[in-house]
């Protein structure tokens, strides 16, 4: 909506749905490689299975705060997945 509105000067309204579409896209296909990342960079710390986490978090509440700190994951801070982003955007 915010796209379309700061091109509502354009007279065509196929050019701005046109416009609109490929910034999506290109925006989905940036977020795809950033989640990638993010995935990657914690498969190479062992942290693969968000749920997994989530599940051993009445466990992690015995453990000390420096053992917290050590479990952390990038997917546990950033959990947004391009499908989600795709069906936000559409």
């Amino acid at each position: 909506m915010d796209a379309t509105e700061n091109l509502k000067r354009v007279q065509s309204t196929t050019f701005i749905k046109s416009i609109t579409e490929e910034a999506v896209e290109a925006f989905c296909r940036d977020f795809e490689f950033v989640e990638g990342m993010i995935i990657g960079a914690d498969e190479a710390r062992g942290k693969v299975n968000i749920d997994e986490k989530e599940s051993e978090a009445g466990a992690e509440s015995e453990k000390g705060v420096e053992d917290e700190k050590a479990d952390w994951s990038l997917r546990a801070l950033f959990p947004r997945t391009t499908g989600e982003i795709r069906v936000l955007l559409s």
